[in-house]
Parts: C-alpha cells; sequence; structure tokens
C-alpha cells in the first residue's frame, strides 16, 4: 500500500496532480486547498497518501499533513461518505473545525457541504464521534452550539458581517453566550 509520495510535481489539472517518482507518475487527487499550494511544476512534492482500490478504479488521494489523511481516512469509512465527499468536506472544514464540530454535535454545521443534508449529517455525528477528537481547547468542545449561533446572532446585530462573526467566535473561549462575545470582542480589539 501506498502511504507516502515524494517526488517531482509533473502536471497538475483542477483538483489531481502527477507525481514523478523513480521513473512513474501517480496520479493524485487533491483538496482544492491543497491544489491551491502546490509548487510550480518541476519542484520537488512531498503527499501523504490514502490508496482506494475498487472494481474499476485504483485511486490515490494525496493530503499536505498526516492529520488530513487520518480525517479522511475516518470520513471514509463514515457511513453515506464516499472518497469525493470526505475531500468535500476536507475542503470545507479543517481538521480542526470538523472535530470541534463533532465534540459540539453540531451537525447543521454539516450541512453546508453540498451533498449533506440534516440526516446525513446526524449520521455523520454518529459515525464521527470519539474518532475525530478535537484536542486544542477543551472548553470550547463543551460550548453548546446553540452558544455558539447566538453569540454570531448578537454579533451580527452589532454590525459585523455573518461571515466575520463566524470567524471571531471561532477563537473565543467561554461557555455562556456572554462570555464568547466578550472573548470575542477582545481579540477584535487587540487586532486593531
Amino acid at each position: 500500500m501506498i502511504a507516502y509520495i515524494k517526488g517531482l510535481l509533473l502536471d497538475k489539472k483542477p483538483n489531481t496532480c502527477t507525481v514523478f517518482v523513480s521513473g512513474i507518475g501517480y496520479e493524485v487527487e487533491l483538496t482544492l486547498k491543497d491544489w491551491d499550494s502546490l509548487p510550480a511544476q518541476g519542484e520537488e512534492i512531498t503527499l501523504y497518501i490514502q490508496a482506494i482500490y475498487r472494481e474499476d478504479a485504483q485511486l490515490l488521494f494525496g493530503f499536505s499533513e498526516k492529520q488530513q489523511k487520518e480525517a479522511f481516512c475516518e470520513l471514509n469509512k463514515a457511513s453515506g461518505v464516499g472518497p469525493k465527499m470526505a475531500l468535500q468536506i476536507l475542503d470545507t472544514y479543517k481538521v480542526e473545525d470538523l472535530s470541534l464540530l463533532v465534540a459540539q454535535g453540531n451537525h447543521m454545521a454539516l450541512t453546508r457541504v453540498k451533498g449533506i443534508g440534516p440526516k446525513l449529517a446526524k449520521r455523520l455525528m454518529i459515525d464521527l464521534k470519539g474518532k475525530l477528537v478535537y484536542q486544542s481547547c477543551p472548553e470550547k468542545a463543551m460550548q453548546s452550539v446553540a452558544s455558539i449561533d447566538d453569540a454570531v446572532n448578537a454579533l451580527v446585530r452589532l454590525g459585523y458581517k455573518e461571515a466575520r462573526a463566524r470567524d471571531m467566535v471561532r477563537n473565543a473561549q467561554g461557555m455562556t453566550v456572554e462570555d464568547i462575545i466578550k472573548s470575542a470582542l477582545q481579540s477584535e480589539g487587540s487586532k486593531t
């Protein structure tokens, strides 16, 4: 099984690249984020690889970080998720953000991914529980989804755009809505 590739970037097309290793060109599928960060053709590239073998195809999926590969494997094992959808999920959410959503049980956030409805999102939460572990800040994992949504709504009412408010809340600490808003505004104030 191929687990890791280090070679020269031979070619790149949307979401795929060809890596030249010892006279062989390996076609590898990537997330858009990893594809965007590819070096110029002819430069060296290193990817963590997950091979998937089917009756009709042998596919290689590449990731710039080992953590992404591990999350991809867990997503791919989940009921109703194939490799393409797993890539879409990792394009929408960083592994850390995805593990936080799982820790909080925030299945509705997964419906932002194309092809995932509420029913599949709930099933994903069950399948991923305990497999994608959020480790950065345990207090954030205990924040309720309702508290986060209420904090975002409050920041929107204060004049922030929703995307910016969600970004502010992502790094905020605290359990209550008030604590989350206070932390978000303090971190925003320290940036200016």
